[in-house]
């Protein structure tokens, strides 16, 4: 990686310029007074440099966004968003950087910590407080029902049978007439089966409305939601079964959408990324269906979050940003039905021993998750398996981005490997 100094090469010579100024000012006098002169003096430095390296950053930044990036690599790139400096990297996390910062080297994991200033981690650390309340947090997602702008979404409502329950789902058009032709039988779009997140417990449909249907502009493809019922008051394997019964019925019926199934891809975030890769699970062991394309973006795919995890994830970024190790714990708790369900590869993915003849994965994570390292295992399996996979690491990201609006360089990244994947 550029050392950091080449990076700000301007702060450099304003902090020499600074330096000398500083010189003629007594800089060499001694007493508690120049001593707080000369940490402000190194301080300054720093900021500098960080500045110097930002506005390179941003450069890098606004030339990737004109270059095809359908390219691999490994080359650790940087660039700054929301003050978080950003590295995307791909599959591998690099073990450290040779970058120096007022006489410190960094390493990997440490710049996040560095950049956030000390408000926002305060507020960070507020917001990501412990256990689950339910009631509590449901009451706090539905007020993104509130949308003054839902009036303006092109959608489409209706139900598909599980049994003797009628599961609801949404369908998301990208565009007015494209609506109008697919409900005169004129058109048949590509399809994207999404599964909202909110841990098996929260959210709904109504409260992904603006996600949905960003979704469906940005691609240009029909998003279908599910409205799967949610624990704890319908415990697993109630969400998967309403979200497979969803698939088959979209898959293998052409009553709700004549859609080519070669042209459907099973997608979701968080929660709805644990269903989602379950669904392809089964729809692979029964044979029901054949699912071509999966996306996984930050999915909930292991069955512990404890101090017991495996994933260094879970306690590097467990704490301080939103979703929490805790919270997690608490939403796998109220999603089980008795503790040997964490041992069903429908409800833990990770719990799978065979993943051969799986579909074609594009595997979003965020690089401030508890989540982050399972995500990135499981893309690994995947492609040991002999799957076809890309798996990117949204650098600089928390949990729960994908809900942002389209604005954020986040959402605007994750699109951009969306609609590469669902183009090749």
């Amino acid at each position: 990686m550029t050392d950091l100094a080449a990076g700000g090469k301007g702060a450099w010579n304003a902090a020499d310029r600074k330096q000398k100024e500083r010189e003629k000012d007594g800089w060499n006098a001694t007493g508690e007074e120049q001593k707080k002169k000369k940490e402000n003096f190194r301080n300054s430095i720093v900021k500098e440099q960080i500045c110097g390296t930002m506005q390179k950053g941003m450069e890098q930044k606004k030339a990737a966004l004109s270059q095809d990036e359908t390219k691999e690599s490994n080359t650790d790139e940087f660039c700054f968003a929301a003050g978080i400096t950003r590295r995307r990297l791909n599959r591998e996390r690099l073990p450290g950087f040779n970058d120096v910062c007022g006489g410190h080297r960094i390493w990997d994991g440490e710049w996040e910590k560095i950049m956030i200033s000390k408000t926002m981690r305060s507020i960070l650390h507020a917001l990501s407080y412990g256990n689950i309340d339910v009631e509590s947090s449901r009451r706090i997602a539905d007020l993104k029902k509130l949308d003054a702008m839902r009036i303006f979404i092109r959608k489409l409502d209706t139900k598909i049978c599980n049994g003797d329950y009628e599961v609801p789902v949404r369908m998301y058009f990208p565009s007015e007439e494209t609506m109008e032709q697919e409900k005169e039988g004129k058109l048949s779009l590509p399809v994207l089966l999404f599964f909202h997140g909110g841990g098996w417990v929260t959210e709904s449909v109504n409260t992904y409305n603006r996600v949905c249907a960003r979704m469906a502009q940005s691609t240009g493809k029909i998003v279908v939601s599910v409205e799967y019922r949610l624990a704890p008051e319908h415990r697993f394997p109630t969400a998967f079964d309403d979200c497979y019964a969803a698939a088959k019925e979209l898959y293998t019926n052409h009553a709700i959408l004549n859609a080519d199934p070669k042209q459907i891809t099973v997608i979701g975030d968080s929660a709805g990324g644990n269903l989602a890769a379950a669904v392809c699970l089964k729809a692979r062991d029964t044979g029901d269906f054949q699912v071509e394309r999966q996306i996984l973006i930050y999915p909930a795919l292991n069955n512990c979050y404890t101090e017991a995890s495996p994933y260094p994830s879970v306690r590097e970024n467990g704490t301080d940003y939103l979703l929490t190790a805790v919270k997690m714990e608490d939403y796998v708790t109220l999603y089980e039905s008795c503790p040997e369900d964490r041992q069903n590869p429908y409800f833990a993915p990770l719990m799978e021993t065979d993943y051969r003849n799986l579909p074609r994965t594009l595997l979003l994570t965020a690089e401030l998750d508890p989540l982050r390292d399972e995500g990135e295992e499981y893309a690994r399996r995947l492609e040991e398996a002999g799957n076809e996979v890309q798996q990117y690491r949204i650098a600089g990201a928390f949990h729960g981005f994908f809900a942002l609006g389209i604005r954020f360089w986040h959402v605007q990244e994750s699109f951009t490997y969306i609609n590469q994947f669902l183009g090749q």
